[in-house]
């Protein structure tokens, strides 16, 4: 049976402003890269560090800090709606699906909001915040999609490459490994939600033909046809 391809508006809404928030932190983060005091080196550096009130050297950071709050702040505030819109069109799993976007939304806010310098531990705590819930996510949503047939073979392979990347991050053990790899699943995690966005807001639905649906009606009217023979028999 052919497909058509249906738009769910209010889910593009959602995703157009989550869009727009992943496009300003890219933006701002690598301004403030270009800016960082001291120069920032890929291998040298989280992406965390933008956050410091002051380098590791001592220079004061204010003015990268700052923009760097705010943009994981706006970040944050721009997933949130789509990820509490988004498990609607699933047929099982819309509750912890809601509930775990909401809560690495939260965790990415958080990470903009605890100057690692600073606040240490709160810090780590919201960086936890941010991957536990996205690393569930990453198993579950194409497992509900999968069940709807809705899930793209693409998401189902960067899932599992994310997934992989993530658990890699995680035990990196030296600190090169954990800069890197932070940053690949930065990167990751942003390919994946544009391909997420895209495969809820544009779905692939079942349409019949025209041969097919002279067919339905034909039956429609001979099942009606013989209803109506059988209540006027005695």
């Amino acid at each position: 049976m052919p497909q058509t391809l249906q738009v769910n508006y209010s889910n593009l809404i959602f995703g157009v402003i989550a869009l727009a928030g992943v496009v300003q932190f890219a933006v701002c983060v690598n301004w403030s890269m270009n800016h960082y005091p001291g120069g920032y080196h890929w291998g040298d550096h989280f992406i965390s560090d933008l956050g410091r009130t002051k380098t590791e050297l001592g220079q004061d950071n204010s003015l990268i800090s700052g923009t760097f709050t705010q943009t994981t702040l706006v970040l944050g505030l721009a997933l949130m709606p789509f990820m509490v819109a988004l498990p609607g069109l699933f047929t099982y799993g819309k509750l912890p699906l809601r509930i775990l976007g909401v809560l690495s939304s939260i965790g990415l806010i958080g990470i903009g909001q605890t100057p690692y310098d600073l606040y240490v531990d709160l810090h780590h705590i919201s960086l936890g915040l941010w991957l536990v819930p996205m690393a569930a996510m990453v198993i579950l949503l194409p497992i509900f999609l999968e069940i709807d047939a809705a899930a793209p073979d693409s998401l189902i392979v960067l899932s599992l490459i994310l997934l992989s990347t993530t658990v890699l991050y995680g035990i990196a053990g030296f600190r090169t490994g954990y800069v890197v790899m932070q940053k690949v699943v930065v990167i990751l995690s942003i390919v994946w939600l544009i391909v997420v966005a895209i495969s809820a807001t544009i779905a692939a639905k079942h349409s019949p033909t025209n041969r097919q649906r002279l067919l339905a009606d034909q039956a429609e009217w001979y099942s009606k046809r013989l209803t109506r023979r059988s209540r006027t028999k005695p």
